[in-house]
């Protein structure tokens, strides 16, 4: 992107996409039901040595996430 755009992914799993989004130049942050599935994100992201919040939280509830440009 041409300029940093928020990016929300949903159902992230282990971040291998939001690891690819950040890398892109995306301001990323991934959410995902699994607290499993999110540990093993935030290994991926700090072995990436990128900063990449990491939400556990359920998709069809999004009250408090917070404004995204888009969502995947």
């Amino acid at each position: 992107p041409k300029d940093k755009k928020k990016l929300l992914e949903l159902a992230c799993g282990t971040g291998i996409q939001s690891i690819y989004f950040k890398q892109s130049g995306f301001d990323v942050t991934g959410l995902d039901l699994s607290q499993e599935m999110l540990d093993l994100a935030e290994k991926r992201s700090r072995e990436a040595d990128l900063d990449i919040p990491f939400i556990q939280g359920n998709m069809l509830d999004l009250g408090g996430v917070g404004q995204f440009d888009l969502v995947t």
